[in-house]
Protein backbone atom coordinates (compact mmCIF):
# COMPACT_ATOMS: atom_id res chain seq x y z
CA UNK A 1 0.00 0.00 0.00
CA UNK A 2 1.15 3.41 -0.11
CA UNK A 3 1.59 5.83 2.72
CA UNK A 4 -1.98 7.95 0.99
CA UNK A 5 -3.79 4.47 0.87
CA UNK A 6 -2.57 3.31 4.27
CA UNK A 7 -3.92 6.73 5.57
CA UNK A 8 -7.21 6.33 3.98
CA UNK A 9 -7.58 2.48 5.10
CA UNK A 10 -6.99 3.53 8.56
CA UNK A 11 -9.43 6.56 8.87
CA UNK A 12 -11.78 4.19 7.50
CA UNK A 13 -11.74 1.82 9.73
CA UNK A 14 -11.93 4.33 12.55
CA UNK A 15 -14.85 5.42 10.92
CA UNK A 16 -16.76 1.80 10.95
CA UNK A 17 -14.95 1.43 14.53
CA UNK A 18 -17.36 4.04 15.27
CA UNK A 19 -20.53 2.87 13.22
CA UNK A 20 -20.33 -0.70 14.77
CA UNK A 21 -19.53 0.98 18.12
CA UNK A 22 -23.36 2.90 17.75
CA UNK A 23 -24.99 0.23 16.35
CA UNK A 24 -23.94 -2.48 19.37
CA UNK A 25 -24.49 -0.60 22.01
CA UNK A 26 -27.65 1.39 21.44
CA UNK A 27 -31.00 0.16 21.84
CA UNK A 28 -33.34 -0.07 18.36
CA UNK A 29 -36.23 1.19 20.88
CA UNK A 30 -37.35 3.74 23.00
CA UNK A 31 -37.07 2.40 26.67
CA UNK A 32 -40.49 -0.06 27.60
CA UNK A 33 -42.97 1.23 29.75
CA UNK A 34 -42.94 0.50 33.29
CA UNK A 35 -45.53 -1.71 33.37
CA UNK A 36 -43.62 -3.53 30.36
CA UNK A 37 -40.91 -4.00 32.92
CA UNK A 38 -42.78 -5.34 35.63
CA UNK A 39 -42.60 -8.59 34.91
CA UNK A 40 -39.17 -8.68 35.42
CA UNK A 41 -38.89 -6.40 38.28
CA UNK A 42 -40.67 -9.48 40.30
CA UNK A 43 -38.15 -11.54 40.00
CA UNK A 44 -35.53 -10.04 42.42
CA UNK A 45 -32.98 -12.81 41.88
CA UNK A 46 -29.99 -11.26 39.15
CA UNK A 47 -31.39 -7.95 39.47
CA UNK A 48 -27.66 -6.73 39.55
CA UNK A 49 -27.18 -4.38 36.56
CA UNK A 50 -30.56 -3.64 36.30
CA UNK A 51 -31.19 -0.80 38.78
CA UNK A 52 -29.06 2.10 39.27
CA UNK A 53 -25.88 2.21 36.66
CA UNK A 54 -27.07 -0.27 34.43
CA UNK A 55 -25.77 -2.54 31.07
CA UNK A 56 -27.87 0.07 29.46
CA UNK A 57 -25.61 3.08 30.94
CA UNK A 58 -22.39 1.16 30.58
CA UNK A 59 -22.89 0.25 26.83
CA UNK A 60 -23.32 4.22 26.76
CA UNK A 61 -19.55 4.57 28.25
CA UNK A 62 -18.09 1.89 26.10
CA UNK A 63 -19.40 3.79 23.13
CA UNK A 64 -18.23 7.57 24.37
CA UNK A 65 -14.81 5.72 24.73
CA UNK A 66 -14.74 3.97 21.64
CA UNK A 67 -15.33 7.66 20.16
CA UNK A 68 -12.83 8.98 22.44
CA UNK A 69 -10.02 6.75 21.23
CA UNK A 70 -11.14 7.11 17.48
CA UNK A 71 -11.22 10.65 17.33
CA UNK A 72 -7.20 10.83 19.13
CA UNK A 73 -5.92 8.28 16.43
CA UNK A 74 -7.22 10.90 13.95
CA UNK A 75 -6.47 13.66 15.39
CA UNK A 76 -2.74 11.96 15.45
CA UNK A 77 -2.88 11.04 11.92
CA UNK A 78 -3.40 14.86 11.21
CA UNK A 79 -0.45 15.52 13.47
CA UNK A 80 1.74 13.14 11.82
CA UNK A 81 1.23 14.60 8.58
CA UNK A 82 2.35 17.82 9.47
CA UNK A 83 -1.70 19.32 9.58
CA UNK A 84 -2.19 22.76 11.39
CA UNK A 85 -2.58 20.34 14.56
CA UNK A 86 1.14 19.16 15.49
CA UNK A 87 0.48 21.64 19.01
CA UNK A 88 -2.30 18.15 20.45
CA UNK A 89 1.18 16.54 20.65
CA UNK A 90 -0.93 13.27 19.96
CA UNK A 91 2.00 11.21 18.16
CA UNK A 92 2.48 7.22 18.70
CA UNK A 93 4.35 5.99 21.38
CA UNK A 94 8.34 5.09 20.33
CA UNK A 95 7.17 2.02 19.10
CA UNK A 96 4.23 2.54 16.99
CA UNK A 97 3.34 4.35 14.18
CA UNK A 98 0.48 6.94 13.98
CA UNK A 99 0.02 6.28 10.14
CA UNK A 100 -0.17 2.53 9.98
CA UNK A 101 -2.51 0.07 10.61
CA UNK A 102 -1.87 -2.06 13.19
CA UNK A 103 -2.84 -5.87 13.47
CA UNK A 104 -5.28 -4.73 16.69
CA UNK A 105 -7.24 -1.89 15.25
CA UNK A 106 -7.76 -4.39 11.65
CA UNK A 107 -8.76 -7.88 13.53
CA UNK A 108 -10.74 -6.00 16.36
CA UNK A 109 -12.48 -3.69 13.83
CA UNK A 110 -13.30 -6.83 11.54
CA UNK A 111 -15.00 -8.31 14.82
CA UNK A 112 -16.66 -5.24 15.65
CA UNK A 113 -18.28 -5.44 12.13
CA UNK A 114 -19.24 -9.07 12.33
CA UNK A 115 -20.69 -8.70 16.37
CA UNK A 116 -22.71 -5.00 14.98
CA UNK A 117 -24.13 -7.29 11.72
CA UNK A 118 -25.51 -10.09 13.89
CA UNK A 119 -27.14 -7.73 16.30
CA UNK A 120 -29.01 -5.83 13.66
CA UNK A 121 -30.00 -9.14 12.32
CA UNK A 122 -31.69 -9.63 15.79
CA UNK A 123 -33.16 -6.53 16.20
CA UNK A 124 -34.87 -6.92 12.83
CA UNK A 125 -35.64 -10.04 14.24
CA UNK A 126 -37.30 -9.11 17.35
CA UNK A 127 -38.67 -5.82 16.20
CA UNK A 128 -40.03 -3.25 19.26
CA UNK A 129 -39.47 -6.66 20.91
CA UNK A 130 -36.11 -5.39 21.29
CA UNK A 131 -35.12 -2.77 24.24
CA UNK A 132 -32.41 -2.26 26.44
CA UNK A 133 -34.47 -2.82 29.48
CA UNK A 134 -35.93 -6.24 30.45
CA UNK A 135 -39.32 -6.43 29.52
CA UNK A 136 -42.54 -8.04 28.60
CA UNK A 137 -43.96 -5.98 25.82
CA UNK A 138 -47.77 -6.01 24.67
CA UNK A 139 -48.07 -9.14 22.44
CA UNK A 140 -44.27 -9.76 22.75
CA UNK A 141 -43.44 -13.23 20.76
CA UNK A 142 -40.93 -15.64 20.84
CA UNK A 143 -38.28 -15.47 18.07
CA UNK A 144 -36.98 -18.88 17.25
CA UNK A 145 -35.50 -18.74 14.02
CA UNK A 146 -32.29 -17.81 12.60
CA UNK A 147 -29.56 -17.18 14.77
CA UNK A 148 -32.19 -18.11 17.80
CA UNK A 149 -32.03 -21.33 16.26
CA UNK A 150 -28.12 -21.20 16.90
CA UNK A 151 -28.41 -19.69 20.68
CA UNK A 152 -31.12 -18.56 22.63
CA UNK A 153 -29.34 -15.23 23.33
CA UNK A 154 -27.40 -14.32 20.17
CA UNK A 155 -27.69 -10.51 20.88
CA UNK A 156 -25.49 -10.93 23.98
CA UNK A 157 -23.27 -13.35 22.19
CA UNK A 158 -22.58 -10.64 19.49
CA UNK A 159 -21.63 -7.87 21.93
CA UNK A 160 -18.73 -10.40 23.57
CA UNK A 161 -17.46 -10.84 19.88
CA UNK A 162 -18.03 -6.89 20.17
CA UNK A 163 -16.05 -6.43 23.44
CA UNK A 164 -13.22 -8.81 22.15
CA UNK A 165 -12.87 -6.30 18.97
CA UNK A 166 -12.94 -3.47 21.78
CA UNK A 167 -9.81 -5.40 23.34
CA UNK A 168 -8.23 -5.89 20.09
CA UNK A 169 -8.24 -2.53 18.47
CA UNK A 170 -8.28 -0.48 21.64
CA UNK A 171 -6.60 -2.14 24.72
CA UNK A 172 -4.22 -4.75 23.67
CA UNK A 173 -0.55 -4.62 23.35
CA UNK A 174 -1.01 -3.73 19.74
CA UNK A 175 -4.57 -1.51 20.01
CA UNK A 176 -4.26 2.58 19.41
CA UNK A 177 -4.23 3.14 22.70
CA UNK A 178 -0.68 1.25 23.07
CA UNK A 179 0.33 2.89 19.42
CA UNK A 180 -0.95 6.39 20.81
CA UNK A 181 1.32 6.07 24.17
CA UNK A 182 -2.15 6.86 26.30
CA UNK A 183 -1.32 3.99 28.85
CA UNK A 184 1.66 6.41 29.62
CA UNK A 185 -0.33 9.45 30.49
CA UNK A 186 -2.39 9.69 33.12
CA UNK A 187 -5.68 10.66 31.22
CA UNK A 188 -5.43 7.70 28.69
CA UNK A 189 -4.67 4.96 32.06
CA UNK A 190 -8.20 6.58 33.24
CA UNK A 191 -9.68 6.26 30.26
CA UNK A 192 -8.17 2.58 29.39
CA UNK A 193 -9.22 1.54 33.39
CA UNK A 194 -13.19 2.89 32.95
CA UNK A 195 -13.46 0.89 29.40
CA UNK A 196 -11.73 -2.53 30.91
CA UNK A 197 -14.00 -1.73 34.04
CA UNK A 198 -17.31 -1.19 31.85
CA UNK A 199 -16.64 -4.29 29.45
CA UNK A 200 -16.45 -6.41 32.89
CA UNK A 201 -19.59 -4.81 34.14
CA UNK A 202 -21.50 -5.63 30.78
CA UNK A 203 -20.30 -9.38 29.91
CA UNK A 204 -21.55 -9.98 34.25
CA UNK A 205 -24.61 -8.44 33.41
CA UNK A 206 -25.46 -10.55 30.07
CA UNK A 207 -24.45 -13.99 32.08
CA UNK A 208 -27.33 -12.71 34.60
CA UNK A 209 -29.62 -11.45 32.18
CA UNK A 210 -29.59 -15.13 30.53
CA UNK A 211 -30.80 -16.64 33.13
CA UNK A 212 -33.56 -13.97 33.80
CA UNK A 213 -34.72 -13.56 30.78
CA UNK A 214 -34.70 -17.68 30.10
CA UNK A 215 -36.48 -17.86 33.44
CA UNK A 216 -39.20 -15.25 33.03
CA UNK A 217 -39.80 -16.30 28.98
CA UNK A 218 -40.50 -19.86 30.23
CA UNK A 219 -43.51 -18.51 32.30
CA UNK A 220 -44.39 -16.33 29.44
CA UNK A 221 -44.27 -19.09 26.64
CA UNK A 222 -44.57 -21.76 28.63
CA UNK A 223 -44.50 -25.41 26.52
CA UNK A 224 -43.10 -23.26 23.58
CA UNK A 225 -40.58 -22.15 25.42
CA UNK A 226 -39.39 -25.36 26.43
CA UNK A 227 -39.78 -27.04 23.40
CA UNK A 228 -37.27 -24.43 21.76
CA UNK A 229 -34.68 -25.03 24.52
CA UNK A 230 -34.79 -28.56 24.49
CA UNK A 231 -33.99 -27.41 20.43
CA UNK A 232 -31.38 -24.77 21.46
CA UNK A 233 -30.04 -25.62 24.25
CA UNK A 234 -26.95 -23.11 24.80
CA UNK A 235 -27.43 -19.83 25.82
CA UNK A 236 -24.67 -17.65 24.49
CA UNK A 237 -21.82 -20.33 22.64
CA UNK A 238 -23.14 -23.58 20.93
CA UNK A 239 -22.02 -26.41 21.99
CA UNK A 240 -19.80 -24.30 25.15
CA UNK A 241 -22.46 -22.14 27.16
Amino acid sequence: MTLNTTISFKILLLVVNSVCAHITFRSPNSAPPKEEQARYAKHATFSFGENGFTAVHAGLLTRLLVYSVNVAAFLAILSAIRAPCNWLCLTASPGGNSLQVSPGLGIGTFLMVVASALRVVCYNLLEHCFTGELAIRKDHRLVTHGPYAVVRHPSYSAAYVFMAGVVLAHLGPTSLSAELGLWEQPVGVVAGVLQIASLVYISVVIVLRTCREDEVLSEQFGETWKEWAKRTPDRLVPGVY
